[in-house]
């Protein structure tokens, strides 16, 4: 009798210890979250420089990117459709992953969030100076048709 009652005290001893644990044990996600913030404010002290070394590496990739791959689709008359557009996104996206360098990335996908925001961004700059350099293009055109 006492063996059966001192196991049933030992069965509720041990399964109150196991439910004190799971309920107060650090949870995984706070870490993260509280080491994100960190990071964060760690990439934001340091924001000025970073995003200077960035935009310089976005510069450099899109004006060599600009000469070797789409001055001769903005020079034609017609527009840079949205199939070359794309592919050629994606390869800008890589150019300028390779000169802004792994640090830099980083820091800038920790502000942003997530890598797939950080790229959507690159992509929508790409798209905007594709666009402002084929204006500029056409509205030459346009001076020089328009002095003849």
């Amino acid at each position: 009798m006492y063996i059966i009652l001192i196991s049933i005290i030992a069965f509720f001893v041990i399964s109150n210890f196991i439910l004190l644990y799971f309920v107060f044990k650090p949870n995984k996600t706070e870490k993260s979250e509280k080491e994100t913030m960190e990071r964060r404010k760690f990439v934001f002290d340091k924001l000025p420089e970073v995003l200077a070394l960035f935009e310089s590496s976005c510069t450099i990739a899109f004006n060599k990117f600009w000469s070797r791959h789409l001055m001769m689709h903005a020079a034609s008359e017609y527009s840079i459709d949205k199939e070359t557009l794309q592919l050629k996104g994606k390869e800008y996206i890589n150019m300028v992953l390779m000169y802004s360098g792994p640090e830099i990335v980083t820091d800038l996908i920790t502000l942003y969030g997530s890598e797939e925001t950080f790229y959507h961004r690159l992509f929508a700059d790409f798209i905007i100076k594709v666009k402002e350099r084929e204006a500029v293009i056409k509205s030459g055109k346009d001076i020089i048709s328009n002095n003849r």
